[in-house]
């Protein structure tokens, strides 16, 4: 309790750079929710209509396109959240040293930035499942001005929605944060005898080649997403 208080007190006092966390973090989560929101919709609404084999298809094409959209914006989501973290651990290295230099022990520093993910993560759900919310019958409306949605779709209550959006954006931010508190629990308490800097390094091959993957990765997602939607805007 105590480590996650610290934690606490930390994002409260030093908050700008967990911003790109948080907005990442949230947009998943509200895209997530509305995609588990459509999907209900879609199976409460196919249940309750005589829906055509055409209808069927076509919003089974549309909750695939969503559903991959959510599970790209969730992932890149953890890749800012491991790179907002592993920021925050490389320029926090003489206040870590402090702390293992009064007591610390590597488990409590690495207990620490896990209840600061942790507190990105409840506050980047919360904000998500608001804005997917509020954003969910606009985007219905949307598709029904563009003719996407044959047949009306009943929206169920949005608790399941919430519970699976906000509960992939908590394993979100902990995947992401892992790695970053790995690295704070092996800070030695020499580090607190020196002021902490940030070593600029030539990146590696294999740093290169996830960068360029994770770069065509969701570009390659992006045309397929194109040319999936094309045919139901038509």
């Amino acid at each position: 309790m105590m480590m996650l208080s610290l934690s606490r007190r930390t994002v409260r006092r030093s908050w700008p750079p967990y911003v790109g966390a948080f907005v990442a973090l949230g947009c998943g989560v509200a895209l997530l929710e509305v995609t588990v929101m459509l999907i209900a919709a879609v199976d409460v609404s196919m249940r309750g209509q005589d829906v055509t084999a055409a209808e069927r298809t076509q919003l089974d094409d549309l909750g695939a396109m969503l559903g991959i959209m959510s599970g790209v914006s969730l992932f890149m989501a953890m890749f800012v959240v491991a790179s907002t973290f592993g920021f925050v651990v490389a320029a926090r290295q003489r206040e870590l040293g402090l702390l293992r230099l009064v007591g610390a022990t590597p488990r409590q520093v690495r207990r620490m930035v896990l209840g600061e993910s942790s507190v990105v993560a409840v506050l980047a759900a919360g904000a998500g499942c608001l804005l997917g919310t509020a954003v969910t019958p606009a985007f219905v409306a949307f598709l029904d001005a563009r003719g996407v949605l044959a047949v009306h779709l009943t929206m169920p209550a949005p608790w399941l929605a919430w519970g699976v959006a906000a509960g992939c954006g908590a394993v979100a931010a902990l995947l992401g944060a892992w790695r970053a508190s790995k690295r704070a629990s092996k800070v030695s308490p020499v580090a607190a005898l020196r002021e902490a800097g940030l070593e600029r390094r030539r990146p590696s091959v294999v740093a290169v080649v996830v960068g360029v993957l994770c770069l065509a990765g969701p570009v390659a997602v992006l045309v397929a997403a194109a040319g999936a939607i094309t045919p139901l805007l038509a």
